[in-house]
């Protein structure tokens, strides 16, 4: 995508997207307590042609589990024919068989996943940066200066956390990292469950990029927390507006 539009990063729209789906997907399950699947393979679609191993491996891992949480509601909801079901089941399992192999090295062969899931240089950052702290810094927030970060990276950690860390210190951090289990804080169930999962999946995209805390993606990020706050009052909809 970066050859696509001219100097954009390549990790950043398919990162962008993906924050923007998992706002799309909770605020629709809070609202109309549903998980909507064309906009995950759209997603996924982008995270391809971005070339991005983080963005597929998650954009992919949201997929599984709208689809899951769907196909729940397919077979245990809707009830359909069990002569239905089992020949959907038999066409998925040959279909697998035949095509998975096939798709997983086309796959591996024509993005960044050929080279693994590793990153070096995050690491060297990440490990830079720490080292670099004091006492005092673990806790108010470090600095650049003396790291690859500054020398190499002309101020762009490239990891999120680091970027939040250097901005806020250790405590924002660890609220922005734990902010996913406040669905379950609120209300314990499956569906605050995944929607936990699908908050800690953006959280995930964000460690190898600078994507959220604090950036324009916060706002979208954090609605749905709003949302389903206001949703848990009957004196409120969904979206937080006093009901007459």
């Amino acid at each position: 995508l970066s050859y696509i539009v001219q100097g954009s990063s390549q990790n950043g729209i398919p990162s962008y997207a993906i924050i923007l789906l998992v706002s799309l997907l909770i605020a629709n399950y809070v609202k109309y307590d549903e998980l909507q699947v064309f906009p995950c393979f759209l997603v996924l679609l982008i995270a391809y042609y971005g070339e991005g191993r983080g963005s597929i491996v998650i954009s992919f891992l949201i997929t599984l589990v709208v689809l899951g949480i769907n196909a729940k509601t397919w077979l245990f909801n809707k009830k359909p024919s069990p002569l239905l079901v089992s020949f959907t089941f038999f066409i998925i399992f040959i279909a697998s068989g035949i095509l998975i192999d096939d798709v997983f090295n086309f796959v591996v062969t024509n993005t960044k996943l050929s080279v693994g899931l590793g990153d070096s240089h995050r690491y060297r950052i990440l490990m830079d940066y720490i080292g670099n702290l004091d006492m005092l810094e673990w806790v108010i927030g470090g600095s650049y200066e003396g790291t690859v970060i500054d020398s190499q990276y002309n101020g762009n950690p490239h990891i999120a956390l680091v970027r939040t860390h250097y901005f806020f210190g250790l405590i924002p951090v660890l609220l922005f990292t734990l902010t996913p289990l406040l669905f379950l804080v609120w209300k314990v169930s499956i569906k605050t469950f995944v929607m936990s999962v699908l908050a800690l999946l953006a959280i995930g995209r964000s460690i190898s990029e600078p994507i959220l805390f604090p950036t324009y993606l916060d706002f979208f990020y954090l609605t749905p927390f709003f949302m389903y706050y206001f949703s848990l009052d009957e004196n409120h909809n969904a979206c937080g507006v006093k009901n007459k």
